[in-house]
């Protein structure tokens, strides 16, 4: 140890490091290798060669045939013969307790440009890749809520709102939670969780409502084949003060 450093520390992830790689982990590696043969052919082929490559991606999600313009903002995409789109996810467990972990996880331009050149290399010459970030639809839930007696509305309103953004973006508060493409949210189940509320005695007027929906929705629909479900950073929630 060089006696001139006392102490060592890291207040912010590395940028491109990766752990010491354990047994387990070189079997995976390994096995991933004689499958892929280090060439992109099936989706599978693509995702693994990224997520290999890249550590700091969490998920990857593959779209043949598929061209999405990340040079136009909310492009949803359409489907061209030959070209390829990969969808990243970040791992957001690279984050620090400092940070804040992001509604909306996204990755790098950088990132973007630098998983294509990768994979250019692996593919066949007529294969256009594009990677992207992925798209987002936002849950908003506009709702009237009796508390229960003795506790402070203001307060309330706010640790229900922080609960709802939990429960439907829930890696903002456990980064370990597997992030999911086009996943339904019903307007039942909202207002289910809601209701179990320990801190609410019932629920009136609920509505859930989806991006920029002009009427209420059962359930909500993707807008895109790579879109994430997310919560809207603050709801409409008001309260019956008797």
């Amino acid at each position: 140890k060089p006696a001139q450093i006392s102490t060592l520390s890291q207040p912010v992830a590395t940028t491109g490091a990766r752990q010491t790689e354990l047994a387990q982990q070189y079997f995976t590696r390994v096995s991933e290798r004689l499958r892929h043969k280090q060439r992109a052919v099936t989706n599978w082929d693509y995702e693994h060669l990224l997520l290999q490559e890249f550590p700091s991606v969490y998920k990857v999600k593959c779209l043949n045939n598929f061209f999405v313009n990340r040079a136009i903002a909310d492009d949803k995409g359409k489907f061209i013969p030959g070209h390829l789109s990969l969808v990243l996810i970040p791992d957001l467990r690279n984050q620090t307790a400092a940070e804040t972990i992001p509604l909306k996880p996204r990755v790098t331009y950088k990132q973007l440009i630098d998983a294509e050149k990768y994979l250019s290399d692996y593919s066949a010459p007529q294969v256009q890749v594009h990677a992207v970030n992925a798209a987002f639809d936002v849950v908003k839930v506009k709702c009237t809520v009796k508390f229960r007696t003795g506790l402070d509305n203001g307060s309330q309103v706010k640790k229900l709102n922080a609960d709802l953004i939990a429960y439907l973006a829930p890696w903002t508060v456990n980064t370990s939670v597997d992030i999911s493409f086009q996943v339904k949210i019903y307007a039942s189940s909202l207002l289910d969780f809601i209701d179990k509320r320990n801190y609410v005695d019932y629920v009136t007027g609920f509505d859930m409502y989806c991006n920029d929906s002009v009427l209420p929705l059962v359930e909500t629909l993707a807008s895109t084949p790579f879109s994430i479900m997310v919560s809207a950073p603050k709801h409409d929630i008001s309260y019956i003060e008797t």
